[in-house]
């Protein structure tokens, strides 16, 4: 029966060690698949931030060329036809500006003939009020001069 109990006991912690050694063989796995997924993400967002440079750069780029397109040093049937959309959107942009402009400035005149309504005051300022109202109404009494 001793044998029997010390044969259990060694298949037990021969079972735990197995367990242990398991997890630390997931344990590293995890955090090798953790450092491959942060290079990545780094990765991803030095590759976004490139990009944006990129654009930016085409952007100023795009700009000079359109500038010398509009003062004519430079020529090409294609570049003019991109010219020619630039200047129907800009030529929408100034449009609904004016119309912002119009309505704002409409809005302005309206907030100057029609006052502002009063106001809401709290109960607070309401008592203080009254309270400043009657020491001032005692007070023009006493004296006979009106207090503010």
């Amino acid at each position: 029966m001793a044998e029997e109990k010390k044969g259990r006991s060694r298949q037990a912690k021969d079972a735990l060690q197995k367990i242990q050694e398991r997890i630390y063989e997931l344990a590293d796995r995890v955090k090798e698949e953790a450092l491959e997924l942060s290079k990545v993400s780094r990765t991803k967002l030095d590759i976004m931030t490139l990009r944006r440079e990129r654009n930016s750069l085409l952007a100023d780029l795009g700009s000079r060329v359109y500038e010398l397109l509009k003062r004519g040093k430079l020529r090409s049937a294609e570049l003019n036809s991109l010219k020619a959309k630039v200047e129907k959107v800009e030529e929408k942009i100034s449009a609904l500006e004016a119309e912002v402009s119009k309505v704002s400035r409409k809005e302005e005149e309206v907030e100057t003939v029609v006052p502002a309504p009063p106001k809401k005051t709290t109960r607070a300022k309401t008592r203080t009020s009254r309270a400043k109202k009657a020491s001032s109404t005692s007070a023009e009494k006493d004296t006979g001069a009106k207090v503010e």
